[in-house]
C-alpha cells in the first residue's frame, strides 16, 4: 500500500533540535495562530523550504488528517 503525502505551506512557531531532522519535532499551524498550533514529529515530516517562519513541508496524509492540517 502507499502512503498518500501531503505538500502544505504552514507557519513554524517553534522547532526543537534544528539540525537533527530525525529527532525533535515543529510547531506549526495553518493560520500564524499559536494557540491552535500542533506540533510534529520530524521524523516524519520533510522541510521543504522556508521563508522566515513560513516553512513547506512534506508530510503522510493520515498525519495531515490527525493533526487538522487538511
Amino acid at each position: 500500500m502507499k502512503t498518500r503525502l501531503h505538500t502544505l505551506e504552514v507557519w513554524l512557531h517553534h522547532e526543537t533540535q534544528p539540525d537533527d531532522p530525525e529527532r525533535g519535532g515543529l510547531k506549526v499551524s495553518d493560520d500564524g495562530d499559536d494557540d491552535r498550533a500542533v506540533w510534529l514529529p520530524k521524523s516524519q515530516v520533510q522541510i521543504e523550504s522556508r521563508r522566515g517562519r513560513v516553512i513547506v513541508v512534506t508530510m503522510p496524509e493520515a498525519l495531515a488528517t490527525e493533526k487538522g492540517l487538511v
